[in-house]
């Protein structure tokens, strides 16, 4: 359209001439221009077909069909209306750069010439003036660092007051943590510490069976009688168990079935009962004490109620009686040769796997028992 601008400018300036100062030169744009019809190729240049054409297709229509065209059309209007005053019309960032791009290769207008140089002189001194103020600010940056390492400098305490203020700070805390002060706030960050950590991957050895709500429901007593516990064991053991953990009191009898269940304890020797040793005792099943088919289910609890301490053994003075799961532990261990050795610190050992004995000041623990 810039093209046929030209063109009809030539024209409209000496309207009798047959020459123009468009030459052809077979170029795409002219080409498509004389498809539409509006100009003619007259001995090889370029003019408006005819009078009619000239006086139809003016400058008018031309401006027109430019706006429709442009991709800043609105913009390139208000800058021509401010009479070329107007830098909130001229282009920025991504639409001056779209602008440039799509005249590429374009025979645009002087004006479209002249607004986009203008364009690109705004862009040209917003750069330049955002560079001036980055370096500005960078000065200044400059200047507050030096005065904040003089500030600091001067505030620095002697070298000779840091052994005074370790010890300050530090004798109190080791004090309050001797005194066990701090033994309740360990103990919570290591309940965290384990619940944060990965588990490893580990094969399934133990299978666990509760007696839940459906099942008393299903029983219709507590305790569990004697004859569903004999029932509950013989379908265990049927699966051929290493070892089996009967984590039920029965020292006494819970009818109906009491003979079922001293008839499977005879005839079970990798069924391990349970009693308690520490303080209200409950006495052993009577048939699974004497053949030491016994563990006890005592627990250590801590101040606040929660047991991180596994116990393994009670010694009475006579004896030392193991806990259910120790005993579960070397019947299932014995299997597979393993026995269990002295290590350093009267520590145990299993195998690869050492047993630490607890001491006192473990840990969080402070005098612990």
């Amino acid at each position: 359209m810039s093209l046929y601008e030209r063109i009809w400018s030539a024209a409209e300036a000496v309207p009798l001439s047959p020459c123009s100062p468009i030459a052809f030169n077979d170029s795409q744009e002219q080409l498509e221009l004389l498809l539409s019809g509006l100009v003619t190729n007259q001995q090889g240049r370029l003019t408006v077909k005819n009078p009619i054409y000239r006086a139809v297709f003016d400058r008018e229509w031309i401006m027109c069909c430019l706006s429709d065209l442009r991709p800043y059309g609105a913009s390139f209007d208000a800058w021509i209306a401010s009479n070329k005053q107007a830098e909130s019309t001229l282009l920025r960032g991504q639409s001056l750069t779209h602008a440039l791009a799509w005249g590429l290769g374009k025979s645009l207008s002087n004006l479209d010439y002249q607004y986009l140089a203008a364009s690109q002189e705004l862009a040209k001194r917003q750069v330049q003036a955002a560079l001036a103020d980055a370096e500005r600010a960078s000065e200044i940056l400059a200047i507050a660092r030096k005065q904040a390492r003089q500030s600091l400098a001067e505030q620095r305490l002697p070298r000779s007051w840091l052994p005074g203020i370790v010890l300050t700070v530090t004798l109190p805390i080791l004090l309050l943590r001797l005194g066990g002060v701090w033994q309740g706030l360990e103990w919570h960050w290591l309940d965290r510490f384990f619940r944060w950590r990965s588990l490893p991957a580990s094969v399934q050895r133990v299978t666990v069976i509760e007696i839940d709500e459906a099942t008393l429901g299903a029983v219709g007593q507590w305790p569990v009688p004697d004859g569903v516990v004999a029932a509950a064991v013989r379908k265990i053991q049927a699966a051929a168990p290493k070892v089996i953990g009967l984590d039920l009191y029965r020292d006494l009898p819970v009818e109906p079935g009491r003979d079922a269940l001293m008839g499977v304890f005879k005839t079970t020797p990798n069924l391990v009962g349970i009693e308690k040793l520490v303080g209200e005792t409950v006495a052993a099943p009577p048939l699974l004490d004497p053949i030491e088919q016994i563990g006890f289910a005592d627990l250590v609890v801590d101040a606040d109620g929660k047991v991180r301490r596994g116990l393994l053994s009670l010694a009475d003075g006579e004896q030392v009686r193991y806990s259910l799961a120790l005993q579960l532990a070397l019947r299932y261990l014995q299997a597979q040769s393993i026995q269990p050795q002295t290590a350093p610190n009267d520590f145990i050992r299993l195998g690869k796997a050492i047993l630490p004995l607890f001491r006192g000041n473990d840990g969080g623990y402070v005098r612990a028992d």
